[in-house]
């Protein structure tokens, strides 16, 4: 199991050619989760007045860059 990985936290999702937030609403058992992402609206290709996507079974990865993966943020100094 992955260090800290629980319903409600906050994550990163890859997201076209951005990362954005999201919060944690299911962890399996195989360090997967379910995440409702919040996008940036029409900029991140998705119809007016959508402001979250669903995604689910996203697997970590360290390449902040992967598709279909999530990551801790960034720790600001």
């Amino acid at each position: 199991m992955i260090e800290g990985l629980a319903v409600g936290r906050i994550v990163h999702v890859k997201l076209g050619g951005n990362c954005r937030p999201a919060i944690i609403v299911q962890v399996w058992a195989d360090d997967k989760i379910n995440a409702v992402c919040f996008v940036d609206g029409s900029n991140d290709g998705l119809p007016p007045g959508q402001h979250t996507k669903w995604f689910t079974s996203l697997h970590y990865s360290d390449n902040h860059d992967e598709l279909n993966s999530f990551h801790w943020p960034e720790r600001v100094p």
